[in-house]
This record gives structure tokens, sequence and C-alpha cells, in this order.
């Protein structure tokens, strides 16, 4: 019988304090030693100065095995230094979506306005109504 490995999986946190990376790295350490979970100390482990971090790379040292990044994906979004670059690249991701899946169905047979719509409203449309809940239209 082979050992089970668990991981521990899609946390992000955000602070403005470095010392609080530290003592996450501490609690993930406690987590791992009682579940049995491992925190996957590799590429998956990123860092990213926001506001005044903005550009920063030096990181505590306890904490330089994260992966220093400009950008990242979180829930949907394309999270940057800035306000305006993320306003720019989610944007421009999702509208990129959206063509991709309106070329995707325009090979195929939709006999009627209203199937038309229903593929639109179901298939692209809900893509753009998310991120607009959250980021003005560009």
């Amino acid at each position: 019988m082979g050992l089970d490995k668990s991981y521990c999986d899609d946390i992000e946190t955000l602070s403005s304090d470095t010392r609080d990376l530290v003592k996450f790295d501490e609690v993930m350490t406690k987590f791992e030693m009682t579940s049995g979970a491992i925190l996957s100390r590799t590429k998956k482990s990123k860092v990213m100065g926001i506001g005044q971090w903005r550009g920063r790379q030096d990181w505590p040292e306890e904490v330089r095995w994260m992966q220093v990044v400009t950008e990242m994906k979180i829930f949907g979004f394309t999270v940057c230094p800035t306000y305006q670059q993320t306003l720019k690249k989610t944007w421009d991701r999702v509208l990129r979506g959206f063509d991709k899946v309106m070329f995707s169905w325009s090979s195929r047979q939709l006999d009627t306005l209203a199937q038309r719509v229903e593929v639109a409203r179901i298939f692209a449309l809900s893509k753009l109504y998310y991120v607009a809940q959250v980021l003005p239209l560009p």
C-alpha cells in the first residue's frame, strides 16, 4: 500500500506587513505536521507586491522559496501591481475568451434567433457578466 499525499490548495492571502508571510509559512508548517497535507513549495507558490510594494523583489528569507511574479490569476481575474493593469489585462483576457467562444459556435447550425441568443447568453456573455460585477468596463 502506497503513501497517500494531500496538498494545501488555492489559498490566497493579502497583507501590508511582510512578517505576515513568515507567520503564514509557520502556520502552514504546523498544518502540514498536523494533517499530513503538504504545501506545494514550488512554482505554484507565488508572491507579488502591489501598491507601494509594486516591483518588490526582496522578501523575507523564510519565504524565498516563493516565486516572485508581476501578475497572477485569482478567481478569473488577472491581478497586477496596479489597478489599471488589472483592469486592462483582465478585460483583454475575457474579451479574447468571448471572441473564442463566439468563433467556436460560428460553424454550428443554429436555426433560430432564439437559439443564437441562448448560446451567446450561456457560453459567452456569462464570462462578461462575471467580471463586470467586479470591474468596470474598459
